[in-house]
């Protein structure tokens, strides 16, 4: 049995690298409760919460330093506020083609009613890419989480 705790951490060690797992922390898992678009939708529709749905691969540069963002204190607070659901696009590529309204980039963050309805008047500075949102300052995010809350009273 010892000689495979080598073997086991070492691949562990090699995935995160590769990005093949990522550990509960990534994306502030501690703190934000990440679900699937599924069971996500779901708990939208039963508590009345918004939906903020972010699309991210683990490959992608930009979704290193986006979320990151997810650690802000505010946007935590936020957070509790909404149902969270993150998309890995190589394991949904269904979703990922679904709701590419104006492309199919990485990092896309989009506000849903909690029926789901895509609130399309909620989005980023960026009129070519409304859905990519400023990945180093919180505050495009943190205008969406406000925004979506407020629509869902």
């Amino acid at each position: 049995m010892s000689f495979f705790k080598p073997l086991l951490c070492g691949f562990l060690t090699l995935s995160l690298l590769l990005g093949l797992i990522t550990p509960a922390s990534a994306w502030n898992g501690r703190q934000i409760k990440w679900m699937s678009y599924n069971k996500g939708l779901v708990k939208a529709h039963k508590t009345g919460k918004p939906i903020l749905m972010v699309f991210e691969a683990p490959w992608c540069k930009v979704c290193k330093t986006y979320k990151k963002l997810f650690y802000n204190k505010k946007v935590v607070r936020l957070a509790r506020q909404m149902v969270m659901i993150k998309i890995n696009i190589n394991k949904r590529r269904d979703l990922q083609k679904q709701y590419s309204i104006d492309g199919g980039y990485i990092p896309r963050t989009l506000a849903l009613s909690p029926k789901g309805y895509h609130y399309a008047d909620i989005v980023g500075g960026d009129p070519a890419n409304k859905y990519f949102l400023d990945d180093r300052r919180p505050r495009e995010l943190l205008n969406m989480m406000r925004r979506a809350i407020a629509r869902s009273k």
